[in-house]
């Protein structure tokens, strides 16, 4: 069965129709991948949202494969960014929370685990590795993955544009610049009102078109719909007016569905490109969200998103945290109009896309999913994991959590307390079955805690200075 989420990949690939076993004869495919930063998986209209209007995307998944069971390796945002790039797991590569993190605080019971700042320099990346199979590669955006020594260009890519170790922009409207924070790249040659999302789409068509002859691959980072949340009057005062005169379940935040609807246009901007340029067939497109949409009240225009009917959000390793929307697309090759319900997550993002492109897929914590893109072969089940020995602003605690086919286990590391859901039959995660299946908990408690072993998944301690928050009237 096949369902809906954001990577954009594109592929040029020629399998036989009269066999099971795989049989492709390749032309070297380019890749895009486009990552969406703090997207929810109930953001998009493919993905049920009433109120945001999202044509483009909701057209990309209909001529593409949908996943509905897509997950990010971690609820925050560098962690899932580093696993899409290495296919290892954040706590693999013991870089476990957003870049530079959130400080301990005495009301805190446990200590986080010092973590890596950047990506590890020993560590093959998705970039690196198609360069050196001849691609031509370029990231536009977001970064995140640190600073001088551990930017794009030190990892694989030919060209970086916006990219250093800032996870938010200093704002979504030209010149990008807030008091002494201004970002890299972009901030000449712009024209007023112009706004962030336009402007990097523009800059990657512009590369894309002076770099067609060959094959590439292009990281599109958007730093939307990150907080500040900005977007452009008319289309803010468009979604007002919408909001009071509908009824919607989606939460009717005009501003954050301002950005959504932007986003939209600039996908479609890049395949009406890639179509002008006659690339549509030999182009893989992916489109994947870095962690669940932001619930909480942050700043001024939050919450962005209520992340449909899936609990918590961002900063959380309940579904609403974790599960993103995810979308395959590859003209002619990929199989078109399917929702796929098999169970992903970002560390299997690298295997599938070298083996879509037919090379050997260098050993990593993913596995590859290209057989189930082109033949509708079912995906082996194995286990995902997630490493999470953090406390979020959004109020998250230190925990760690397994899937296993249709469930789901949370150990919170405060108190070794432990919840088991259903997801295929729970997806809101009301009903802790936990002591109701005990042998089902205890394997896949075991098994989570042999992975924490295997990957040397680094722990927090208890905080000797621990003070219980005063609360007053």
């Amino acid at each position: 069965m096949f369902k809906p989420i954001v990577f954009i990949i594109m592929l040029s690939l020629i399998y036989g129709s009269n066999s099971r076993e795989l049989n492709r004869k390749f032309t070297t495919p380019n890749i895009i991948l486009i990552l969406v930063d703090d997207m929810g998986v109930a953001d998009l209209g493919c993905y049920g949202n009433d109120f945001h209007e999202t044509p483009n995307i909701d057209q990309l998944a209909a001529s593409g494969v949908q996943f509905i069971n897509a997950y990010a390796s971690s609820p925050v945002c560098s962690p899932t960014r580093a696993s899409i790039l290495t296919g290892k797991y954040p706590a693999s590569l013991n870089l476990t929370e957003w870049i530079p993190g959130k400080p301990s605080e005495p009301s805190e019971k446990l200590i986080a685990p010092e973590f890596r700042h950047s990506l590890p320099d020993n560590e093959l990346t998705l970039a690196e590795f198609l360069k050196g199979k001849g691609y031509q590669t370029a990231s536009f955006g977001k970064w995140h993955l640190g600073g001088a020594g551990s930017l794009p260009t030190d990892h694989g890519f030919d060209v970086n544009v916006a990219g250093n170790q800032a996870g938010l922009p200093p704002s979504y409207f030209y010149p990008y610049r807030k008091d002494d924070f201004v970002l890299p790249d972009l901030n000449t040659g712009g024209t007023k009102d112009e706004f962030l999302t336009d402007r990097l789409t523009k800059e990657a068509m512009n590369w894309l078109t002076e770099h067609k002859e060959k094959p590439f691959f292009m990281y599109l980072s958007y730093f939307t719909v990150h907080i500040w949340l900005e977007t452009k009057q008319a289309l803010k005062e468009k979604y007002l007016q919408k909001a009071e005169e509908g009824d919607y379940q989606s939460l009717t935040n005009p501003v954050y569905a301002g950005m959504i609807e932007t986003l939209d246009h600039n996908v479609g901007k890049i395949m009406n490109t890639l179509r002008q340029h006659n690339l549509l067939n030999n182009t893989i497109v992916v489109f994947y969200s870095d962690n669940g949409g932001l619930h909480k009240k942050e700043s001024e225009n939050t919450p962005a998103t209520n992340n449909g009917i899936y609990r918590e959000g961002k900063g959380h390793l309940y579904e609403g945290g974790i599960r993103e929307p995810l979308i395959f697309f590859g003209r002619n090759r990929i199989k078109e109009g399917e929702k796929s319900d098999a169970v992903i997550t970002t560390v299997d993002i690298m295997p599938t896309i070298i083996d879509l492109g037919g090379f050997e897929v260098p050993a990593s914590d993913g596995k590859s999913f290209a057989n189930h893109l082109l033949t509708n072969d079912a995906i082996e089940e194995k286990p995902i994991f997630w490493h999470y020995p953090h406390y979020s602003y959004q109020g998250g605690t230190p925990s760690g959590a397994i899937r296993l086919g249709d469930y789901k286990l949370i150990e919170f590391f405060e108190d070794n307390s432990v919840e088991l859901y259903n997801i295929e039959n729970d997806p809101r995660e009301k009903y802790n079955l936990a002591t109701e299946k005990v042998a089902l908990k205890d394997i896949m408690l075991k098994k989570l805690h042999q992975w924490q072993k295997d990957v040397n998944a680094q722990m927090p301690v208890i905080n000797p200075g621990f003070r219980e928050k005063q609360q007053f009237d």
